[in-house]
C-alpha cells in the first residue's frame, strides 16, 4: 500500500474578491514555497483571463469551476450572490480532485511557517477549533485536511442537506463554515459522520490571537489581516471594523510579530 501524503493545497478565489484576495494569495503561496513542499491549486469562479494569468505566474494551478451549487446560492443570496460564491467551491472539491487520496484546503488568509503536521489520517475531515481552543463542538473550516474518496461516498447528503439550507430562509453571515459544522461536526447527530470527525493539530490553523507558537506551522489571519494589523498598530482604523480590532486586541503583541513575519514573504515578481 503505498504511503499516505499530504501534496497538493488547495484554496478557492473569486473574481469579485480577486483584488482583495490576490496581495493575501501572493503571501500565502510564498510562504509555502519557502516552508513546504506543497502544490498550491486555486479553483477559481469567474471569466477574467487576466485574473487566471496572474495566478498561474504564481506557479499555482488553476482550476476554472462554476459551483454545482450554483442555482441555490443565487437563490439564497440574491444580489449579493457575487460577494459570496466563492465561500462555497470548496464543497467541489471531491469532484474536482480525482487523484490525490488526501489534500490541504486552507482560506487564502493564511501563512505557512512549516510543512503540516499530520498526526492521524481523517475518514472526512480533521479541522481544528473556532476561536476557543476549548470548545471541540464547532470547528473552523479555515484550514482543513479531506479525505477526497470517503468525502465523495457522502457527497450527495452533503450537497442536499446545502440546498435544503439555501431555499429555506436562509441566513448569513453563518456561510458554508456552518454547513460543514452541521453535517461533518463533532456534536451533529449523526453518529457515523461525527465518528468520522478528526481533530487537527492547532499548529496548522494557528490564530494570533492564541499566542506566539515558536512551532506554528500554518498561521492564519482570522479576523484582521496583515494590512489592517499595520493600521491599527499606527492607531488607525475606521469604526465599522470595531469587530476586527476587539479581535486584534486579544494579543497585539502576537499579531505584529505574524504581521512582521508575513511581510518576508511578498515575491518580488
Amino acid at each position: 500500500m503505498a504511503p499516505r501524503v499530504l501534496h497538493k493545497w488547495y484554496f478557492c478565489l473569486n473574481a469579485r474578491g480577486f483584488d482583495f484576495g490576490l496581495p493575501l494569495v501572493k503571501i500565502a503561496v510564498s510562504s509555502a514555497r519557502a516552508n513546504t513542499d506543497l502544490s498550491p491549486h486555486c479553483i477559481y469562479a469567474g471569466s477574467n483571463p487576466d485574473h487566471v494569468a496572474q495566478l498561474r505566474d504564481l506557479g499555482i494551478t488553476v482550476v476554472s469551476h462554476k459551483s454545482s451549487l450554483d442555482r441555490d446560492l443565487r437563490t439564497g443570496y440574491g444580489s449579493d450572490y457575487s460577494k459570496f460564491d466563492g465561500h462555497w467551491l470548496r464543497v467541489d472539491l471531491p469532484d474536482i480532485e480525482r487523484h490525490a487520496e488526501f489534500v490541504l484546503y486552507s482560506d487564502i488568509d493564511v501563512m505557512f511557517l512549516g510543512p503540516p503536521v499530520v498526526s492521524r489520517w481523517p475518514r472526512l475531515i480533521a479541522a481544528a477549533p473556532q476561536d476557543d481552543r476549548s470548545e471541540r463542538r464547532y470547528f473552523n473550516s479555515g484550514v482543513m485536511i479531506l479525505n477526497l474518496p470517503g468525502l465523495r461516498r457522502v457527497q450527495n447528503s452533503f450537497k442536499r442537506a446545502i440546498q435544503q439550507r439555501l431555499n429555506n430562509n436562509f441566513i448569513y453571515p453563518a456561510h458554508d463554515q456552518e454547513s460543514y459544522n452541521r453535517f461533518f461536526g463533532p456534536s451533529w447527530k449523526n453518529r457515523l459522520l461525527r465518528r468520522s470527525f478528526c481533530p487537527l493539530d492547532e499548529r496548522n490553523n494557528w490564530k494570533p490571537y492564541w499566542g506566539i507558537h515558536k512551532d506554528a506551522r500554518i498561521v492564519h489571519f482570522h479576523g484582521p489581516k496583515a494590512r489592517d494589523i499595520r493600521v491599527f498598530s499606527g492607531a488607525g482604523g475606521q469604526p465599522e471594523q470595531e469587530y476586527l480590532l476587539k479581535i486584534w486586541r486579544r494579543n497585539t503583541a502576537a499579531y505584529a510579530h505574524y504581521s512582521d513575519l508575513s511581510d518576508s514573504f511578498h515575491p518580488t515578481t
